[in-house]
C-alpha cells in the first residue's frame, strides 16, 4: 500500500460511509493500518485470516468486504465463494497479484472490483463508495 507522502493531504472517506461496516481481509498489518486511515468515517474491520473473515459475515452484517486473494503463497478465489453464499455482500479484491487472469477469475467468481496493489486511492474509494450505495 501506497502511504501519502509528508505533506500530501489524504483522500478522506465520504461522510456516506458512516454507519456502514466495512471487513478487509488481508495478512500485510501495513495494509490494515492504511486502510484505517482512510476509512475512518466507517465502522472498519480487519483480519488477517480467510476463516475469521468468513465468521465475521456470518455472525456480523458486513456491508462490504475487501479482500486479498493471495495468502502465504497461494491464490485463493474459493473464499470468494464462501462469503457470497453466507451473505449478498459486495466483495472488491485488492491485490499484489498480476491483473491478467486473476482479475477475469475473480470477477467470474462474484467481485465487484479489482484493484492492483499499490492502490489508487482515489478510484478506490469511488468503487467503494459506489458498492455501499448500491447496497442501501
Amino acid at each position: 500500500m501506497q502511504k501519502p507522502k509528508t505533506g500530501q493531504t489524504t483522500t478522506k472517506a465520504p461522510q456516506a460511509f458512516i454507519g456502514k461496516t466495512i471487513l478487509l481481509i488481508d495478512v500485510d498489518e501495513k495494509n490494515h493500518l492504511v486502510h484505517q486511515l482512510y476509512l475512518d468515517q466507517a465502522n472498519f474491520l480487519s483480519t488477517p485470516s480467510i476463516l475469521h473473515g468468513i465468521w465475521l459475515v456470518q455472525e456480523l452484517e458486513i456491508d462490504l468486504v475487501l479482500t486479498e486473494i493471495h495468502f502465504n503463497g497461494y491464490t485463493l478465489y474459493d473464499h470468494l465463494f464462501m462469503i457470497l453464499k453466507e451473505q449478498m455482500v459486495p466483495i472488491i479484491i485488492q491485490t499484489c497479484q498480476l491483473p491478467q487472469q486473476h482479475k477475469e477469475i475473480c470477477i467470474m467468481h462474484g467481485a465487484e472490483a479489482y484493484f492492483q496493489k499499490p492502490i489508487h486511492w482515489p478510484d478506490y474509494l469511488k468503487k467503494i463508495t459506489e458498492c455501499l450505495t448500491a447496497k442501501t
